[in-house]
């Protein structure tokens, strides 16, 4: 396996495809270059130049490759270079006679013979013809046809580029002649160097790239830009003449020959001009590598590394490609991959004594013997897609939709703001509802208490006699008119007299309350308010000034309460000694009026008949206070009652109306319209069930339930979606109106407990999805699989990894290419792909950055070099055969390993495509 030099496969890397070296007679500031030291010190200086700048890979294409093979400094700077991860790719720039000397590149692959692309360049040039005319290279007397025949001819990989197309001596300089025209449009060279980004170039150049010049249409090509470089330090650099690594390409590519061919095929995927690194994502959302913990010898412990866009892993039967994704999300988060797995009725892989772990790029690491479920990721085993649309799976379908509709911050933050309306009001319902059986207790308590005192009409009519005996008592005493008609005022003033300094009482007693609590509250609120500032400078992050302002307008703040306060406590004193003043004054007139009295009762000669009327009538009249007093309160809490009953009423309106709101944010198109005719719908729905068992539950259902109203029909309830907040108030009045006893609650039940079950939520919401007016569930199996397919990889905004099983199943190639290659290409630079796939189309179609191959022992393709399970992984411009090593996944590279797994190897690929006749 150590031909697999780039385990992760396709990265970006910086790219100089046209440098030089002093050889050019343009270069700045020549060194010596005499001896065999003074050429390595200078590789050795080239290549610490091309680190410097972070460069992956330079292209060195000297002017007709050189004078003499002997001063040629390639095979010193790939020395240099060969330990140091810097790739060195042999060439050369030649002017070819098309268009009077039309300059272009050649670049070799980095182990081609440098002999033999020094015979090539002698070829270029008529026997006699020095390739330099004193410093300056000669054309070439070939056109650019015989120099590709010449090349093909030699056997060397070799890639053609038009040069410094939009400058002088390029291709592009000069909108002229047909000629011109017919050299751009050679189809073999199928890359361009241009000076700056092809997205800034202007006029005749952009109409070039955009395909709108008339004659200089033509098949793809890929462009690039480089620094056709003559010194090593941007410091030494001129306008017109730029350091090594001063221009260069970004390409996504193993930092090889092969890597630099896959640029004309995926150009749009593969090349990239900006300074920064491109595609980069957070470090914590990117799975850098996962290793097996095993003991036993059945898998390799080796770290298996991974690319940050797309992974496919792929492999025969058998050979462990789902047990590596399943065990990836398992040890990331074991709840949420099972729930996955029991979705997809899938085997899970359990293997004894076998422990996982994945480590994040971040460093993070999770372990399937430790997993916490802190992180997240998207896990699809095979089939989970088909499975969710499967009747009893429907609630995990719009689960899954909802999460994917949260992923979009606007629609989160006003679901949110929904939910918590709804949870506010479904609290305040609660609260509500224990208020009005608390009012309900009190009123039954009360009622109570009255009947134990007496009737009222009784004690009136006892009073009414007992005045009568009273004024008999009177006139039996010898008392005259006037004197009756005075005792009854005194008796009437006496009356007013202690309900007045009752009253006095009531309010001295209130006002040394506050004025006895008021204060203590005040300061411990001050208090608090230091707190809050503390809590808000530390959750807000101020520091010094911002604290201190902060401080200061709360110093104000506290200082205005603290002047109210004592103002209030000042107030509060002065009407204490008032109301004092006044309970002494009434005490001293109910003293005189008692005394008054007293002269009338002393008159009355039957003293024990008036001591018993006195006592009557105050017992009596006692009972009619406490009456009166317990009637008032009987009063209030009815009040309080009939309240309680009304707001349970607009909660559960207003609970209704949230739900209601709830479904219309889930059918916004804003958030639910994919593409042009995919649409998610949600509709509210009422959960039957559970209602009928735990509500009609509370009662003996031998009796008729239709007894609870003309909802309830069929041994359940009837309801509709218009008519929900009738029927919930409908049921709720039923019940609250009906006595008890009539209800007949099952042992344990009461109406309190029948009420809070009738009162929960039972409203909830379903997901479907609809493609033109076809609904999913009506669908084949394949469309429904592509549509969630595109929901999962196209509408979810989530930037964690998704890991996918086998989403062919169920597709026709021509789908996969045509509808489901395109998702993953579109989402594999927001997130992280991971696929196993036996389909070559996904593989090669999104251009997977990375190919993983899993083979089990004689179980796939054949042996293996120690474990029962192994795998490698790279790119697929990894491509050899290695006789020499015995393992199957050692002994080729990527490239063949598609070919022979997913294509049947490369004669059945032929046969099929001599039979489809495409040439």
């Amino acid at each position: 396996m150590n031909n697999y030099k780039f385990p992760r496969g396709s990265e970006w890397h910086k790219w100089d495809l046209h440098a030089h070296t002093p050889l050019d007679s343009n270069w700045l500031s020549r060194p010596s270059l005499l001896t065999d030291v003074e050429k390595r010190q200078f590789a050795q200086q080239y290549m610490e130049a091309a680190i410097r700048e972070d460069l992956a890979v330079v292209a060195i294409t000297d002017h007709n490759f050189c004078r003499s093979h002997k001063e040629l400094l390639i095979p010193y700077i790939q020395e240099a270079a060969a330990h140091s991860g810097l790739t060195i790719l042999p060439g050369f720039e030649v002017a070819v006679s098309d268009c009077g000397g039309t300059h272009v590149l050649v670049i070799f692959s980095e182990d081609s013979s440098l002999d033999t692309i020094d015979k090539i360049v002698s070829q270029l040039f008529p026997p006699g013809k020095e390739r330099f005319k004193g410093s300056d290279p000669s054309i070439s007397e070939i056109g650019i046809v015989e120099l590709n025949e010449k090349l093909k001819q030699s056997k060397l990989n070799y890639l053609l580029v038009f040069a410094h197309a939009d400058r002088e001596h390029g291709v592009l300089h000069h909108r002229s002649s047909s000629l011109r025209a017919t050299l751009w449009k050679q189809s073999f060279v199928k890359i361009a160097q241009l000076s700056k980004d092809p997205s800034k170039c202007t006029g005749f150049i952009a109409d070039v790239i955009s395909g709108q010049a008339q004659y200089y249409s033509r098949d793809s090509i890929t462009y690039i830009i480089a620094s056709d470089c003559r010194c090593l330090k941007q410091t030494e650099a001129t306008p017109e003449r730029f350091a090594l690594g001063q221009r260069y390409t970004w390409i996504k590519a193993t930092p090889t020959f092969e890597g630099l061919r896959q640029i004309i095929f995926e150009p749009e995927e593969r090349v990239c001009f900006q300074e920064h690194k491109p595609g980069e994502k957070p470090a914590y959302l990117i799975i850098d590598q996962v290793r097996f913990l095993d003991s036993s010898g059945t898998f390799q412990t080796d770290p298996i590394h991974f690319n940050p866009n797309l992974t496919t892993i792929i492999g025969g039967k058998s050979t462990g490609k789902s047990i590596l994704l399943t065990y990836i999300a398992r040890a990331i988060n074991h709840e949420y991959a099972q729930k996955a797995i029991n979705i997809a009725k899938t085997n899970v892989y359990n293997f004894d004594n076998l422990d996982f772990e994945v480590v994040w790029k971040s460093g993070d690491i999770d372990k399937l013997s430790e997993n916490t479920g802190q992180r997240h990721v998207t896990f699809l085993p095979q089939m989970f897609i088909h499975s969710l649309v499967e009747d009893e799976n429907r609630s995990h379908l719009s689960e899954y939709l909802l999460n994917f509709l949260r992923q979009n911050s606007t629609f989160e933050y006003h679901y949110c703001e929904l939910v918590n309306k709804r949870n506010e009001i479904t609290t305040k319902l609660a609260t509500e509802v224990s208020s009005f059986f608390g009012h309900l207790s009190s009123w039954q308590d009360i009622v109570s208490k009255i009947e134990k005192l007496g009737n009222r009409s009784s004690i009136e009519a006892e009073l009414q006699t007992i005045a009568k005996n009273s004024d008999a008592l009177r006139e039996s005493s010898g008392f005259t008119d006037e004197e009756s008609k005075e005792y009854k005022v005194l008796q009437l003033k006496l009356t007013e007299l202690n309900a007045q300094y009752e009253a006095t009482q009531r309010i001295q007693a209130y006002f040394q309350e506050l004025g006895k609590n008021i204060p203590s509250l005040i300061e411990d609120t001050i208090i608090r308010f230091d707190e809050c500032v503390e809590e808000a400078a530390t959750s807000y992050e101020l520091e010094g000034a911002e604290i201190e302002l902060a401080k200061s307008h709360m110093t104000r703040l506290k200082e205005a309460i603290q002047a109210a306060n004592k103002d209030f406590v000042k107030e509060n004193s002065r009407y204490l000694k008032k109301l004092s003043s006044q309970s002494k004054a009434t005490i001293a007139d109910l003293n005189d009026t008692k005394f008054a009295l007293k002269v009338f009762l002393d008159k009355i000669s039957n003293q024990k008949k008036l001591e018993e009327l006195q006592e009557a009538t105050k017992q009596s009249t006692l009972l009619l206070k406490k009456i009166s007093a317990h009637e008032k309160v009987k009063l209030n809490i009815e009040k309080k009652y009939q309240h309680s009953v009304k707001k349970i009423g607009e909660f559960i309106t207003e609970r209704y109306k949230i739900q209601e709101k709830i479904i219309e944010l889930f059918n916004d198109p804003t958030y639910t319209k994919i593409g042009d005719d995919i649409v998610v719908i949600a509709d509210l729905t009422f959960d039957k069930d559970k209602f009928n068992n735990d509500f009609l539950g509370c009662f003996d259902r031998r009796i008729d339930i239709s007894r609870l109203g003309t909802f309830f029909r069929n041994n359940g309830i009837a309801w509709s979606r218009d008519k929900h907040v009738e029927i919930i108030n409908s049921i709720f009045h039923k019940l609250i109106e009906t006595p008890e006893a009539a209800l007949i609650f099952r042992s344990g039940q009461t109406l309190q407990n029948a009420v809070e079950i009738l009162l929960r939520d039972y409203l909830s919401h379903e997901f479907t999805v609809e493609q033109g007016d076809e609904d999913i569930f009506r669908m084949s199996p394949g469309k429904q699989g592509l549509i969630l397919l595109e929901i999962y990889l196209y509408l979810s905004d989530s930037t964690y990894p998704i890991l996918i099983d086998q989403p062919e199943d169920n597709l026709d190639n021509r789908t996969i290419y045509s509808h489901l290659v395109d998702y993953i290409k579109k989402r594999k630079h927001h997130r992280q792909i991971i696929i196993v796939t036996h389909n070559p189309n996904i593989v090669l179609g999104p251009d997977a950055e990375q190919i993983i191959v899993a083979n089990q022992d004689d179980q796939g393709q054949g042996r293996n070099t120690q474990y029962r399970f192994e795998y490698v992984s790279g790119p697929i411009e990894c491509s050899f055969t290695d006789s020499k090593i015995i393992s199957i996944l050692g002994a080729q590279g990527i490239r063949e390993h598609v070919c022979q797994i997913l294509e049947g190897g490369k004669e059945a690929f032929r046969k099929r495509e001599e039979k489809y006749c495409l040439g």
